[in-house]
Formats: structure tokens, C-alpha cells, sequence
């Protein structure tokens, strides 16, 4: 099973409403929270600027296929209210896939200076005619499934395809680099 991917694309990063917008267009509701399940305190700041600039970059997805909609209402009710430990209960029994979702400028060059060692992973995760789009990537989005849950899973990669067809980007098997 897979655990993570990378989309590379040369377009500049996506707002919260944006990528939700997409998602959606694809049969997936979305709800953004900050990293570790808490609520986040800037929602209108996550629909309205990049992604990039959010949090870090970094923050959690939550998301309903077409068939969860109770779920994701009973999800937006337990928001709403603040209540953190329901919330916590609902992703850790896995009532709603969900992602890491980590979004920040790209520059491959840069990347291989910094880091030799890490090119063979970065130049190997996608085909080889996919190379060049890497190479050109100005953003990259790396989705993370921490549960390695089935629908998890689902979540990630039909997010992944959903960002690089919006974005005429490239999806990679994401190897973690050297820190």
C-alpha cells in the first residue's frame, strides 16, 4: 500500500476554496484542520491564500466520497461546537479518510545542490518522460496517509489526481529525502 505521493507542477500553489472546489467536482467533500486534528483558527485565511503560505504548508484533509455525506455533517457539527475529542474519534476509526497534506515551492535544481543523494529518489519516482515536468515544478503538494487505511489510501491518491489535472501536473511515488 502505498503511504505518500508528490504531485509536481509548474503552476503556483492552490487556495483551500480552490482545491475543495476540484475535490469536489471529483465526488469529495473536503475540510481542512491544522496538523494533529485541531480545529483550525484561520478557516477563512485556508480558503483564501496559498496553500503554500498556510500553517507552513502544512495541515490535515478530511474528506466524504459521495456516499459519507452524515459523516461530514455530523463532522461540520463537531467543529462547529469545538468538540476535539469526538472529532479525534471519528478520524481514528477512520469514519472519514483523511491525509497530511504538505504544500510548498518547488525547485529541483536547488533541491539536488542542497541534496545530491536525494536526486536518485526524486529523478526515480516518476517515468522517465514525466522527468522534465519534475524538473520544471514550481510547487509541490506531498500527501501523506499516516493511517494507511483502504480509504485513506483513496483519499490520497484521488486528491493527488485531482490537483495534477487541474494543474497539468505529474503524480510521483514520493520517496522521503534526507532531512
Amino acid at each position: 500500500m502505498k503511504t505518500a505521493v508528490a504531485v509536481y507542477t509548474s503552476s503556483s500553489s492552490l487556495n483551500g476554496r480552490k482545491l475543495a472546489d476540484l475535490a469536489w467536482a471529483a465526488g469529495i467533500q473536503l475540510r481542512f484542520m491544522a496538523l494533529g486534528g485541531y480545529i483550525p483558527s484561520n478557516a477563512d485565511e485556508i480558503q483564501k491564500k496559498s496553500l503554500s503560505t498556510i500553517n507552513g504548508g502544512a495541515m490535515l484533509v478530511v474528506g466524504a466520497f459521495d456516499d459519507a455525506g452524515e459523516s461530514m455533517a455530523e463532522f461540520d457539527s463537531l467543529v462547529e461546537i469545538g468538540d476535539r475529542l469526538p472529532i479525534a474519534e471519528m478520524l481514528n476509526g477512520v469514519k472519514l479518510p483523511w491525509c497530511e497534506l504538505y504544500t510548498s515551492r518547488f525547485d529541483y535544481e536547488k533541491t539536488v545542490r542542497a541534496k545530491p543523494k536525494d536526486q536518485p529518489k526524486i529523478d526515480g519516482s516518476v517515468p522517465k518522460a514525466h522527468l522534465s515536468s519534475v524538473k520544471a515544478a514550481k510547487t509541490r503538494y506531498i500527501i501523506y496517509n499516516q493511517s494507511r487505511k483502504k480509504n485513506c489510501q483513496q483519499l490520497m491518491t484521488r486528491l493527488a489526481d485531482c490537483i495534477a489535472s487541474h494543474t497539468n501536473g505529474v503524480v510521483a511515488d514520493y520517496q522521503r529525502t534526507s532531512r
